[in-house]
């Protein structure tokens, strides 16, 4: 009983708490997809230094920087696109960014801190 209450808490935080914008975003604008432990897909995008689509197993630079971006609750991939641009110029890098579950083309699901 302990737990189905806990659930039900849970459940309406995450409608106060984890509200997603508008998706801002395609599937067709470079995002590839990760399945997470749980089955869930989530969008990930890998931004290059060079202005262009980082493609795995290219080398484009001497640069072996690599950045984990975690955006924002009211982001997703295409709101915070213009900052990982500046960054990847900024610090002549790649950076990795993904979207949480219930964000922009990712699965709809439960969405929390964990």
């Amino acid at each position: 009983m302990g737990a189905s209450m806990s659930n039900v808490f849970d459940y309406s935080i995450q409608n106060l708490a984890f509200v997603p914008p508008p998706k801002s975003y395609t599937k067709q604008e470079n995002i590839q997809f990760v399945t997470t432990i749980t089955g869930d897909k989530i969008a990930v995008r890998v931004t290059s230094h060079l202005a262009r689509p980082y493609v795995h197993g290219h080398e484009y630079t001497t640069s072996r920087r690599f950045l984990l971006f975690s955006h924002g609750n009211g982001d997703d991939l295409g709101t915070c696109q213009d900052y990982v641009e500046w960054l990847c110029k900024t610090f002549d890098c790649h950076v990795a960014t993904y979207d949480y579950v219930n964000y922009g083309c990712s699965s709809p699901g439960y969405t929390n801190e964990g």
